[in-house]
Order: C-alpha cells, then sequence, then structure tokens
C-alpha cells in the first residue's frame, strides 16, 4: 500500500511531546500541517519546522465549526482528562479524527454521535493502547487466542533517585493511570484490582532488571475479545518504582485535599527535558490454537531508544498514530464511526502497512512464534 500523494490539511491539537512529533511526521509527509496549544512554550518547540503553523488557543473554549471547517483530518494529542470533551466537539464539528488523548470516560457514549455526523474516528491509536491492539488484531486472524498479556513502558536510560523515572507524556495522565481501577480477565472472569499490584520481576536484555504491575491499559480490548480467558496489562518501570508511588497513596499525597500539591510535585519531578535519553519497551506474548489445533506461542517485542533528536516514547506512539493517520486518508479506514485499533490490526494489508511504516523510521518489532 503507498501513501496517498494528495496533499491533505490536518490539524493536531496538543503541541506536547508527542503531538508535535506527531506534527512534525505528517508535515514531512507533505501536508499541511496547523497546530494547536495553549501552551505558548510548547509551540515555540515547533518553531524550527516553518511548514507548521502555530495556534495559541483554548481548546476547550474554542468554536470547532469554524475553526476546522477546512480540515481533512483532525489528530487530538490532548492530555487525557480533556480528551472527551476536544473529540466530541471534533465530532459535532463533522470531522474525522485520530485519537491518542486515552481518556477515561467511555468511548461507546460518542459511537452514536459519530454516526449521526457521519465521521471516521479512530481511538486508542498510540503504542499501548494502540500497537497493543492492532497485534491482537491481527493474530485473532490466525489463532484462536486463548492468553494475551502484553508489558510496556517508556523509561528514562539514566536512573535518577528517587523515581528512576521521567514522564515522555503528560504527567498528569501518568498520575490519573497509577490512580485508575484494572480491568482484566482471569479464567474466563472480568475482574477490577488495584492498580500498581501483581508486581513481577523482569529482565531485558540490554536494559537489565525491570518490575511490571498492573495497569488499566486493555481498554477496549476486554470487549473486542470476549473469549480470551486471559487477558492482562502491565506498566514497565525500573525496580522499586511502584511501591514508592503506592507508599505515597498510603500516606494520603494523592488523597483529594492533597493531589493538587502532589501533582506540582510530581510534574517537576518527572518532567522530561530534550537532551534527556529514553527508552520504550514493549512485550506481547500470545498463546492460542492454530487451524489444526496444536498449541502456538507468539511474542512481539520492541526495545526502541532515543534518536538524537526525538524521544522514544514520543516517536513510538506519535508513528503509530500517523500511520493510521494514512491509512484513514488512504480511505482504507471507510466504516462510519468508533474504530477501534484491534479492528483496523485485522486486515493484513493494513497492519503491514503500519509495521513498515515504524519500520522506515527505525522503530522495529520482533515477531517470534515458538
Amino acid at each position: 500500500m503507498k501513501m496517498n500523494s494528495n496533499i491533505k490539511k490536518i490539524a493536531v491539537l496538543g503541541a506536547g511531546q508527542i503531538g508535535r512529533t506527531i506534527a512534525i511526521d505528517l508535515s514531512r509527509n507533505g501536508h499541511k500541517v496547523s497546530c494547536y496549544d495553549i501552551n505558548l512554550n510548547c509551540l515555540n518547540l515547533l518553531s524550527e519546522y516553518d511548514t507548521i503553523n502555530k495556534n495559541q488557543v483554548n481548546l476547550l473554549s474554542l468554536n470547532y465549526d469554524t475553526t476546522f471547517e477546512s480540515y481533512d483530518l483532525i489528530v487530538s494529542a490532548v492530555p487525557g482528562f480533556m480528551g472527551y470533551r476536544v473529540l466530541e466537539s471534533i465530532i459535532l464539528a463533522k470531522k474525522d479524527c485520530v485519537d491518542i488523548s486515552f481518556f477515561s470516560e467511555n468511548y461507546e457514549a460518542l459511537a452514536q454521535l459519530a454516526i449521526e455526523n457521519e465521521v471516521r474516528v479512530v481511538v486508542d491509536c498510540g503504542i499501548a493502547p494502540g500497537m497493543s491492539n492492532l497485534i491482537l488484531g491481527r493474530e485473532s486472524e490466525n489463532l484462536n487466542i486463548k492468553n494475551y498479556k502484553v508489558s510496556v513502558g517508556g523509561l528514562p536510560q539514566e536512573k535518577i533517585y528517587p523515581f528512576e523515572y521521567k514522564a515522555p507524556y503528560s504527567p498528569l495522565d501518568v498520575i490519573e493511570f497509577y490512580s485508575r481501577p484494572v480491568r482484566l480477565r482471569e479464567n474466563g472472569v472480568d475482574v477490577i484490582k488495584k492498580p500498581l499490584s501483581n508486581i513481577e520481576e523482569l529482565f531485558i536484555p540490554g536494559v537489565g532488571e525491570l518490575e511490571a504491575f498492573d495497569t488499566d491499559g486493555l481498554r477496549t480490548l476486554l470487549t473486542s475479545f470476549p473469549d480470551i480467558d486471559n487477558m492482562s496489562e502491565k506498566t514497565i518501570r525500573y525496580p522499586g518504582h511502584a511501591d514508592k508511588i503506592q507508599l505515597l497513596k498510603d500516606m494520603g499525597f494523592f488523597k483529594e485535599e492533597n493531589i493538587e500539591n502532589t501533582i506540582k510535585v510530581l510534574v517537576e519531578e518527572w518532567r522530561i527535558n530534550p537532551t534527556d535519553k529514553d527508552i520504550t519497551i514493549m512485550v506481547a506474548n500470545i498463546e492460542g490454537l492454530d487451524e489444526f489445533g496444536d498449541d502456538v506461542k507468539i511474542s512481539y517485542s520492541l526495545i526502541d531508544k532515543h534518536d538524537g533528536k526525538f524521544h522514544s516514547m514520543s516517536r513510538t506512539t506519535a508513528y503509530t498514530c500517523v500511520a493510521v493517520s494514512e491509512l484513514l486518508l488512504n480511505e482504507q479506514i471507510n466504516e462510519i464511526g468508533i474504530n477501534l485499533p484491534e479492528d483496523i490490526g485485522k486486515s493484513k494489508e493494513s497492519f503491514d502497512f503500519i509495521l513498515n511504516y515504524l519500520k522506515q523510521r527505525n522503530v522495529n518489532f520482533i515477531k517470534k512464534v515458538i
């Protein structure tokens, strides 16, 4: 599949680490790109890219109908706390959208609205959720899957005490992720567990000792694949990180009366600088039966590092989002309403296009069949 040579007009909402990378990549593909954000400092980091139009606006009070009337596509890369409201405004403005805001609200509440406004929307379109969904969708076409487990994390290459962590996307979203109840499936039963629980040790060659703990990253997979017996998603960090966050929670720092000050401290502590080197790790393990009834185990793995210009987490997330955006612009995603990455991944042509798009940008997933 080749990318459409037609130049499109695209708005990227959010000029954070990932939003900027999305805007830059779309611009390099030849599109006319405009980036919108309330934070002028973030927009100024795009100053060297003359082809990208920068707009300082409040996205929660903007008139979407008039502002985006001439655009072919909107990409939403806003923080999760405002993601639902922004996507609702995009749909009401009758614009197609690819969304990576990972809002906590149920996307299904917008499904009928998208159909009524005759727009195509792709949600959860990053690395995880995103590529983790695409992978499961693709392999579900080949296997009767019984177990699926994905572990993923973005880490600083340099470990700095006490948290040994830097947030490659909105620190507010990280804090929310550490607080949200975890939905997963065990032995055919959907269960809810506490975040930061079920810590396990990992060893990744070239990286070293790590830990992984339960977080709420399965999202739409639980409803898309009701017949898979076991499904879980874990976040990868350096050893001891989960215990430190849990200690803060146990001491009351995450309580309503204290959370504002806690956020101020953690946002500053986790702030990632342009020169900070990071690494993204993802391991997806699939177990199932093939057409002959034989047991099959498949793993997809990714170890990606800062490329000298862009942080790894922003690259891996942004390029997945842009690849799906190109599919939508090429009319390879035609379903009116909410589209899920796992459904897109069921198409071998679309899945291969995304993997190749990432590979061209030196983001390489390795597949092994055991």
